[in-house]
């Protein structure tokens, strides 16, 4: 349900670099990592890393994505700064997840 949305501004495409914070599961990402996106999910919750981690074992072996244990609202303010200081990239909020897409 996400990648319609965000495909109406940013063409998603193998190789494109998702931050999604505060991913809990990782379910979100499977559709990005299925396009060949290279997906970091972070959450401030040890069980839903440990679930991400079980739920995306293939996604993870083939190095599509990666999941981190990490202060959510830290890395937003970070990767908010980041994104603005960087061409071609894309700040991209639903819900209460935000993405942060690198070129």
């Amino acid at each position: 349900y996400v990648l319609p949305f965000i495909e109406q501004t940013l063409v998603i495409r193998a190789g494109l670099r998702v931050l999604e914070i505060g991913c809990g599961e990782g379910g979100v990402l499977k559709p990005f990592a299925e396009k060949g996106c290279t997906c970091v999910g972070v959450d401030l919750n040890p069980i839903r890393i440990d679930l991400a981690q079980e739920f995306m074992q293939d996604e993870i072996r083939q190095g599509y994505v990666r999941f981190q244990l990490i202060d959510v609202t830290l890395s937003l303010n970070i990767s908010v700064k980041v994104a603005h200081a960087m061409d071609n990239s894309g700040i991209t909020q639903t819900g209460i997840t935000t993405f942060v897409f690198l070129s």
